[in-house]
């Protein structure tokens, strides 16, 4: 019996390590997604600038009215903000680092000193503990990254309108 209760231990222990590598390995690949995005949001909102600075040069709009500037100005505010949201929270999800480790101190006299199938539920439980920490840390990732995305299109929609409106403006 003692045979076959090793055997389930270190089955289970098996297989928690695989789940705690792969979310690990997702964690960190999140990581990656949102340095990946957070550098174009990042560009994006350069060129952005760059692109309305030139839209709403002075010479460009002094024959539009103060009404027509409100608008297109409004419009180029709303865009920026919505930019800097998915900025914001790409950010955050850099700043969210909660995971927790396996336990390794005292380890060998607690070993020593214990039954084996009380040391193996020890390790169970370590790993079940380290497990959960990478969920919810990955699902707050994706959760924030979910959010900026979704800024991300709406500042993409407000700009198609900016640049619409300023065209009927250019053209009325």
């Amino acid at each position: 019996m003692h045979d076959v209760d090793d055997r389930n231990h270190k089955l289970i222990l098996d297989y928690l390590q695989k789940i705690l590598e792969r979310e690990r390995d997702r964690f960190y690949r999140l990581d990656d997604k949102v340095a990946k995005l957070f550098t174009t949001v990042s560009t994006v909102i350069t060129g952005f600038l760059i692109i309305v600075n030139i839209l709403l040069d002075s010479t460009k709009i002094n024959t539009f009215s103060s009404c027509q500037i409100f608008i297109l100005s409004l419009l180029s505010l709303m865009t920026f903000l919505f930019l800097c949201m998915s900025w914001h929270y790409l950010f955050s999800v850099f700043n969210l680092k909660t995971t927790a480790h396996l336990q390794h101190e005292g380890f060998w006299n607690y070993y020593k000193r214990k039954e084996e199938n009380e040391f193996f539920e020890r390790i169970i439980k370590d790993h079940e503990t380290v497990i959960d920490t990478y969920i919810k840390s990955n699902e707050k990732k994706v959760l924030l990254l979910k959010t900026s995305l979704n800024n991300i299109y709406l500042s993409a929609i407000m700009f198609v309108i900016l640049v619409i409106i300023y065209l009927l403006f250019k053209c009325l």
